[in-house]
């Protein structure tokens, strides 16, 4: 079953089809928990630019998703 994962996620588009993959196995569920929290932010702005109508994460094109937001 993981191979089928990692085989999926390598094969699944990225944004843009810009960026590389890297797959790290994390067992300890305290870091499990602070990764978590250090994506949060990125997260959010991702979905709230696909809100928005724009291209998430545009490095081109300023995003109107406020930090605030």
């Amino acid at each position: 079953m993981i191979h089928r994962i990692i085989d999926n996620a390598r094969c699944a588009p990225s944004v843009g089809n810009r960026q590389g993959l890297r797959i790290i196995n994390i067992t300890d569920p305290a870091l499990k928990d602070r990764l978590s929290d250090v994506c949060l932010s990125a997260d959010t702005r991702y979905l709230l630019e696909i809100q928005a109508g724009q291209r998430p994460l545009n490095s081109i094109h300023a995003s109107i998703v406020s930090d605030e937001q």
